[in-house]
């Protein structure tokens, strides 16, 4: 089995399909991520005559064609590979590359689409469920947060952590800073505490994310309100609100400075 890229022209569709039929638009969606991203997932094709047919990846094909790419990358196996061996050949190629975790995780989507059980795959390419869900679920979670891990600019860990947060603008805030301060996972995780369950309109954007235990620190720095006529911060259950004008706020804080002045000298 090698890599190589083979012109549009030269490869022919599978002759035994997986799917008896290709819906339109997940396929034009799948064209548009690989308009933005390139293509993720190369085609496994075999020798046929003096072409190639394809073994895994037919809509992948099909959405190559829609945008246009002459070339497309494929992995040539041999005439006789039947699924087994094909797996057991992925699982070297993942093995003897220096693979990023994207090509990772499309190479484990590849042998997924081969064997269609999560378990067989875990066999095939000796890695726990966890790590191999994990990889899975990086293609299918956000493309931003896919990017910039494929971009060397966040970690995997980081990259898991930020796709369990449910809302996308809280995401996309969490991700700037996570690129910003090279944040490692286990802070990360901790953002992801604090934030998960936030709406990007329920967060201070001009603040950075913080820990919960930064959050606490926070709070606590805040000035606690205090009286303008006493001057203290105690009994805080007992203050009320008021509407006053300017001028009459700066006039209630100068009897309220001679009120405690008085007392001061009183004591004296």
């Amino acid at each position: 089995m090698y890599l190589t890229e083979i012109d549009q022209g030269m490869i022919l569709e599978p002759a035994a399909p997986l799917r008896a039929s290709i819906e339109e638009e997940p396929l034009r969606e799948l064209a548009e991520s690989i308009r933005q991203l390139g293509l993720l997932q190369p085609i496994i094709v075999r020798k046929h005559d003096e072409k190639f047919e394809v073994v895994a990846g037919h809509r992948r094909l099909l959405a190559t064609r829609i945008v246009g790419l002459p070339r497309v990358q494929c992995l040539v196996c041999d005439d006789d590979s039947d699924d087994q061996v094909l797996a057991a050949r992925l699982h070297e190629n993942i093995m003897r590359r220096d693979i990023s975790p994207v090509e990772e995780a499309a190479l484990y989507a590849e042998l997924f689409e081969k064997l269609l059980d999560v378990e067989a795959v875990c066999k095939v390419v000796k890695r726990s469920r966890a790590v191999v869900e994990n990889r899975l679920n990086l293609l299918s979670g956000d493309r931003d947060i896919l990017r910039t891990l494929q971009s060397g600019m966040i970690t995997c860990g980081v990259a898991e952590q930020l796709n369990k947060v449910a809302d996308e603008g809280t995401r996309r805030y969490l991700l700037e800073f996570a690129v910003r301060d090279g944040a490692s996972i286990e802070k990360v995780r901790n953002w992801r505490l604090q934030y998960a369950d936030l709406k990007l309109s329920e967060i201070n954007t001009n603040l950075p994310p913080a820990t919960p235990d930064e959050m606490q620190a926070r709070l606590l720095t805040i000035d606690t309100p205090k009286c303008y006529f006493c001057g203290t911060d105690g009994d805080q259950h007992e203050m009320v609100v008021m509407m006053v004008h300017s001028s009459c706020k700066k006039m209630i804080e100068r009897q309220a400075e001679a009120q405690v002045q008085g007392v001061a000298d009183g004591h004296q």
